[in-house]
């Protein structure tokens, strides 16, 4: 199955120069009508936070704040599985889902990372991610978000939480 999913990220994602925008198949650059192009740019030396986006199925991608980018597929390395536990709490006390939980990582091509394990969060269940269904997460070698909103912690996984 890891083989699988390598593949599948090595097709989807083709390596770009630094401070291009990442262009990928199924990759779009956010842009407003009006907007300074060089804004939306993504600086591949620099981390990024990607999240779920549930109104368009696909995930976006933010660097200094800003979403730059929404991907059907992203391939992370050395990333950070991040909670907002206000924003988590918000979550509980209002009903309404909001955008408070990350994965934060360099964006890569694909990855060579072997070892894969699910990754899943709940915030009425559980605190921080998790991988193998028990564990908590805190950080891996990488990670792979697929279009199918799966989410995998490959290669070292990081125990902990926040």
């Amino acid at each position: 199955m890891t083989n699988t999913l390598l593949n599948a990220a090595a097709v989807l994602f083709r390596p770009q120069p630094p401070r291009a925008v990442y262009k990928t198949r199924g990759l779009s650059p956010r842009l407003p009508t009006g907007a300074n192009p060089a804004r939306y740019l993504l600086d591949l030396t620099r981390p990024v936070r990607v999240y779920r986006n549930l109104t368009r199925d696909c995930y976006s991608i933010q660097q200094g704040g800003i979403v730059k980018a929404h991907a059907d597929s992203v391939a992370l390395e050395d990333v950070n599985w991040t909670v907002s536990q206000p924003g988590r709490r918000r979550v509980i006390r209002d009903g309404k889902k909001n955008v408070h939980a990350f994965a934060v990582g360099h964006l890569v091509p694909a990855t060579t990372a072997t070892e894969a394990a699910p990754v899943s969060y709940n915030p009425y269940k559980m605190d921080s991610f998790q991988a193998n269904g028990s564990e908590r997460l805190a950080a891996s070698d990488a990670a792979l978000l697929n279009a199918h909103g799966q989410s995998f912690a490959l290669g070292q996984i990081q125990e902990g939480g926040q």
